[in-house]
């Protein structure tokens, strides 16, 4: 059934993704090169999506453009996020070797964990190696909250000085 669908849709999908592919390059969200790449992420999707087109809903067309906006859009906005950290490699930019910034930092860090709760100090040090799910599984706490830790860490760290642009102030100091 969903292959069937998709072979209706295809025309319209081919036609969406084209256009607004276009479009996007136009407005300059992304560049002439990744256009291809763009159409072809509308497409995917529409292929995703066919097997829950429900024709009482809506026509074949406007489901099949409702899917490439929304996944088009999705892509853009992803490709607009910074990144959330900064690589250590960014430290040797400034004339500083990356041990010297990764030996401060773990000193940072073991001054500032020092100063923790003993619950803060369980789930920040196994955030260091697990995803926030796993550290919620491995210390048997909710994931809610790891979460509002995460967040309290997350003050205490900006407060001690290391944020995500600690590499480049660290360099510049050193």
């Amino acid at each position: 059934m969903p292959n069937a669908v998709f072979q209706q849709a295809c025309p319209f999908a081919l036609r969406a993704a084209r256009i607004r592919a276009r479009a996007a390059v136009r407005a300059g969200a992304v560049p002439l090169a990744d256009r291809d790449d763009l159409e072809q992420e509308g497409l995917i999707a529409c292929w995703r999506a066919a097997r829950h087109f429900d024709h009482h809903r809506a026509s074949l067309k406007t489901f099949v453009e409702c899917v490439i906006a929304t996944r088009l859009a999705s892509v853009i906005r992803a490709a607009r996020r910074k990144p959330t950290m900064q690589p250590l490699d960014l430290a040797a930019e400034y004339g500083v070797g990356p041990e010297a910034v990764a030996f401060h930092l773990r000193s940072d860090v073991a001054r500032v964990l020092s100063q923790l709760n003993f619950d803060d100090h369980r789930v920040a040090v196994a955030l260091m190696e697990f995803s926030p799910a796993e550290a919620s599984r491995r210390l048997r706490v909710a994931r809610s909250t790891v979460y509002q830790r995460i967040g309290r860490l997350r003050s205490i760290f900006i407060t001690a000085g290391i944020t995500s642009n600690y590499f480049v102030e660290r360099s510049a100091r050193l």
